[in-house]
């Protein structure tokens, strides 16, 4: 029989656990199968650190057979339901009251947006006011009507001026008003802007001449023979392009010159004139120039063949000067 050292009843009480431990141990260290390996790869690193030691499972699971785990998280439990009930008592009332939900009426408006819809509403009556009452014409708004036709002047040809089968000279009549190509007022010479037409003076050459067979000859006062109405010449410059070449300026400007002196001419034929011979002869015209044509008017008081004298006023539309 042999002896066993100092302290063997210790180790013997202790033998049966460290026996178990080195049991649980070994069957932890068993290498898994193949087919566990395969079916299962283990858990991510991740999951690894999350892992609760044996200690803390068992003091929880001895926690649990004492209970006084479950009485801790019951009274834990309670202390939070009373909290939350404890601050809902606290809570005033009209606190409570604006948590709630209230549906809106569809017909609630801000003060600013029943300002701004005011506002709104008066600028828009005012634009519909001033474009019924403050913006219409007396005459109100007419239809344009013209019977243009165009007295061609043949014989104003080489003899007077070396453009003449280039440029031509035409005078406006308004058929039914005017009758007859005999001139019998004030001349007024339309010259067309850059490629512009010679046709152009029709609007303004009827419009004229209805105002003033329809408003001034019946008019007592205007029956005086001073009053006159307004002969439209017009030069076809067969639509050049002024703007672009400087000496077609000056061709024009200089059969202006030869064109103005023709026109003067023609007052002083009794044949094609119907003039009171009372009154005196024009010796001068107006220029209505359209564009380029007021430059070109204003070239030929500088070409060598300018008449002293012979333009009165120039009038200009859309012309830069």
């Amino acid at each position: 029989m042999q002896r066993r050292p100092s302290g063997s009843s210790e180790d013997s009480a202790d033998a049966p656990v460290k026996a178990s431990r080195t049991r649980d141990h070994s069957r932890s260290k068993k290498p898994p199968s193949a087919s566990h390996q395969s079916h299962d790869p283990g858990p991510p690193p991740s999951a690894a650190r999350n892992r609760i030691s044996n200690s803390q499972l068992n003091w929880q699971q001895s926690q649990g057979r004492d209970g006084t785990g479950e009485k801790d998280s019951v009274a834990l439990a309670a202390k939070t339901s009373g909290d939350i009930n404890t601050d809902d008592e606290k809570t005033p009332a009209w606190k409570l009251r604006a948590r709630q939900f209230k549906p809106k009426s569809p017909w609630a408006i801000s003060l600013c947006t029943l300002l701004t819809s005011m506002a709104g509403i008066a600028l828009l009556i005012s634009i519909v006011y001033s474009s019924a009452n403050l913006q219409s014409d007396p005459k109100g708004c007419r239809m344009s009507w013209m019977s243009p036709s165009f007295v061609h002047f043949s014989d104003f040809d080489t003899e007077h001026t070396r453009f003449a089968s280039k440029y031509s000279l035409y005078l406006y009549r308004e058929q039914g008003i005017d009758n007859g190509p005999r001139v019998r007022g004030i001349p007024v010479l339309f010259i067309p802007g850059n490629a512009g037409s010679y046709k152009q003076v029709r609007s303004i050459a009827s419009e004229s001449a209805r105002h003033f067979h329809e408003t001034l000859s019946p008019n007592v006062a205007a029956s005086n023979p001073g009053v006159k109405n307004l002969d439209f010449f017009t030069v076809d410059f067969n639509e050049d392009f002024t703007a672009f070449h400087g000496q077609t300026m000056l061709d024009q400007a200089e059969y202006v010159n030869e064109a103005i002196r023709y026109i003067l001419s023609l007052y002083l034929d009794p044949q094609k004139s119907e003039r009171d011979p009372n009154l005196p002869e024009p010796s001068s015209v107006i220029i209505l120039g359209h564009s380029m044509g007021g430059i070109v008017a204003r070239a030929a008081f500088v070409m060598p063949n300018f008449q002293a004298h012979s333009i009165n006023t120039i009038v200009t539309i859309f012309t830069k000067i």
